[in-house]
């Protein structure tokens, strides 16, 4: 049924299943982390940031109060983004 939310538990023991399969495959010292459902709010969120996604749009999508809570909880700052962005700095002062 379309327009319907998928209950997070099924969606979680989805997950797991997918994960446990994983580990099968993989020595101890190298095993796939558990995670759940959630992780993907906070992944859409990063990714509509390093997208230049207005941060209250992406706020309105998440269904966040306050934009305090989209940006300071669910956007996270990676590595390869930190290093995009400064490149932008790099390239300014290069004029």
């Amino acid at each position: 049924k379309f327009n319907t939310p998928i209950c997070s538990q099924v969606l979680n023991d989805a997950i797991k299943r997918i994960v446990d399969e994983i580990n099968l495959q993989r020595d101890e010292t190298d095993l796939f982390p558990m995670f759940s459902a959630h992780t993907f709010r906070h992944t859409f969120a990063t990714r509509c940031m390093e997208a230049g996604i207005m941060p209250k749009t992406v706020q309105k999508y998440l269904g966040h109060a306050s934009l305090q809570m989209t940006m300071d909880l669910y956007v996270h700052v990676t590595d390869d983004f930190k290093i995009e962005e400064l490149g932008k700095l790099d390239g300014l002062m290069s004029k």
